[in-house]
């Protein structure tokens, strides 16, 4: 078995067991990134994720969630 983790523009993944790729039923088997994010510190609130859910993995740890969260905090 074998998963897969995707962080550029956005987070994903992906699985594989004995050699084939599993979908799931909504074609999307290994997507970790519109989850909720699991350690979130809450003295920033709520922060709001272009699928319309909030805190999700993806807005911290894509490429521009990290670079926004370096700039803010002075980087």
């Amino acid at each position: 078995m074998v998963f897969g983790v995707i962080i550029g523009t956005g987070t994903g993944g992906g699985i594989a067991i004995k050699q084939q790729v599993i979908t799931g039923v909504n074609a999307i088997a290994g997507e970790w990134g519109h989850n909720p994010m699991p350690w979130k510190d809450d003295t920033e609130g709520p922060v709001q994720c272009y699928c319309g859910k909030q805190d999700c993995i993806e807005t911290f740890l894509s490429g521009p969630g990290m670079l926004k969260r370096f700039i803010a905090r002075g980087g």
